[in-house]
């Protein structure tokens, strides 16, 4: 009595210790089975060349995580001889090299953005970084004079702001638009009153910087489902206090909107070819999922800690083995109630879950075939080797290699006809299945071949059983989302451990006893 009033207190407390911790995620985190993460901004850029030497090179900007968006990249490098990555105070780059020559390449870069960012802050540029943003460059020429008297005729004595607004109104309203993506000089484009988002970016920049404001070229991309073969651009611009966005394709002035992603800094191309031909970019944008590596990279930055701590944190392939894990012990747990609750036997204790787990594989129906088939054939080959009064431990490696025989037997007669669930039967467990094998024929020598087939039926049932449980994607996903929900699983089976009642078939067993003196033929 007092081991089973200690089981009961341990079993309770496990259960209630589980639960809570359930409660807590699900009401207090906000943890729940099946939350999905939203769809995320997918940019990939793919590049096209053909080297002409042995010193190629191809260089390509990368987006930067900031405090505002977590950038989450993969490369397909095509297999290329050298991949090194680089990054400055300003931008980030990666460099591929190829040594052989007249060689067609296709590199592509793919980015998920998470823009779910909510970190304030604001990158403050020194001194010498300011000064060097007001300085005048070849295309752009911020002491030329023409630019300078544009610059005079724009709000005169105004502040930084206004000054900032009356040159993005003078460049949209005067400088007209063109679609072949040249970069001209901004001289050349207030010129010729028209230019590429690049050329009036140039023009920009030199309008401020003769006014003594410091500001800089930015290129990226629009995040808005869409394909472009050429970078977006507009002007960033110090106010003293923050970086004012200045766009002079959509005339936008203020803080950068969230759907401009920066992939570099500065007056360049998005990506650079050395000793190539036949070169091309292409840039593709659409919001979609992203793949389960990504969603695992989010789970590990997530402000929550139960988010960071949970199995989705995990890579995929780990996600899977924790998965098959979680859900066994339920598996044993039904095992154990038709055991000890309903009174059925099986062929051990681990065989029905095995065969469940390799139904999965094979499905239902075939599985149960395929189980017929080998145990149906391995007790004809034990009742055959038991004439030859064979030591036990040879006689079950012959009863093995005769099951695993079979096994090639179908994997190659399905494969033949077609039949993919074959190829799966390999997946049985074979030594599991030599012991049945051994226990049929024991059950069946000591008890009768009636009693064998029983005990055969009600494995397969249990099986049966468990893989329903098994395939129960509900049940899996509570599992994973709250693993300390197994320790219920525990404190169920010290319960089931300490039951000492009838059993389901007992009850039919002796139903006499409740409804008098059986009848006697």
């Amino acid at each position: 009595m007092r081991e089973t009033r200690i089981t009961q207190l341990l079993a309770v407390c496990l259960i209630v210790a589980a639960l809570s911790l359930s409660a807590v995620k699900w009401l207090v985190a906000g943890i729940l089975p099946g939350k999905t993460i939203s769809p995320l901004w997918h940019v990939e850029v793919r590049l096209g060349f053909r080297t002409t030497s042995p010193h190629t090179a191809v260089r390509l900007f990368l987006p930067r995580g900031t405090r505002e968006q977590a950038v989450y990249e993969r490369f397909d490098d095509d297999q290329l001889s050298r991949l090194s990555s680089g990054a400055t105070s300003r931008n980030r780059s990666v460099q591929w090299r190829e040594t052989k020559a007249d060689v067609p390449h296709v590199l592509v870069y793919s980015a998920w953005i998470d823009k779910a960012q909510h970190r304030n802050g604001e990158r403050v540029p020194t001194g010498p970084q300011l000064e060097k943003l007001r300085q005048s460059t070849k295309m752009i020429q911020a002491d030329d004079a023409s630019i300078k008297a544009q610059a005079d005729a724009l709000a005169p004595g105004s502040r930084s702001l206004e000054r900032m607004r009356a040159v993005l109104e003078f460049v949209n309203d005067s400088i007209q638009t063109t679609d072949d993506h040249s970069a001209v000089s901004a001289v050349r484009c207030l010129k010729q009153r028209e230019g590429s988002p690049r050329s009036k970016s140039r023009l920009v920049c030199a309008l401020l910087r003769s006014r003594g404001i410091p500001c800089q070229i930015v290129g990226g991309v629009r995040l808005e489902e869409d394909v472009r073969s050429h970078a977006f651009y507009w002007v960033e611009a110090w106010d003293g206090y923050r970086w004012v966005t200045l766009c002079p394709t959509h005339g936008l002035v203020g803080r950068r909107p969230t759907n401009y992603l920066a992939m570099f800094r500065g007056d360049y191309s998005l990506a650079k070819f050395r000793h190539c031909e036949d070169s091309e970019v292409l840039v593709s944008v659409e919001q979609q999922l992203p793949p389960p590596q990504v969603q695992a990279q989010l789970v590990q930055h997530s402000p929550n800690v139960f988010d960071r701590l949970s199995l989705a944190s995990l890579p995929p392939d780990s996600q899977q083995s924790v998965g098959l894990l979680l859900i066994l012990p339920i598996g044993a747990l039904l095992v154990a109630s038709f055991r000890n609750l309903v009174g059925v036997s099986t062929f051990g204790i681990f065989m029905p879950m095995l065969l469940a787990l390799a139904f999965r594989e094979t499905h239902l129906l075939w599985g149960l075939l395929y189980l017929a088939a080998l145990v149906g054939s391995g007790v004809l080959v034990r009742q055959g080797l038991n004439r030859l009064r064979l030591l036990m431990i040879p006689r079950l490696a012959t009863v093995l290699t005769v099951i695993i025989s079979m096994m090639i037997g179908l994997i190659f007669v399905g494969s033949r006809r077609g039949v993919h669930s074959a190829i799966s039967v390999g997946l049985f467990p074979m030594v599991i299945m030599t012991t049945a094998v051994e226990r049929f024929f024991v059950i069946q020598s000591e008890d009768s071949t009636l009693g064998a087939l029983k005990e055969s039926l009600t494995t397969a049932l249990v099986a049966t059983c468990t893989f329903v449980l098994f395939q129960w994607e509900w049940l899996r996903q509570v599992l994973f989302v709250y693993p300390e929900l197994l320790l219920v699983v525990v404190g169920l089976l010290l319960l089931l451990g300490r039951y000492s009642g009838y059993r389901l078939m007992e009850l039919r067993r002796f139903r006499w006893l409740a409804w008098g003196t059986p009848q006697v033929d």
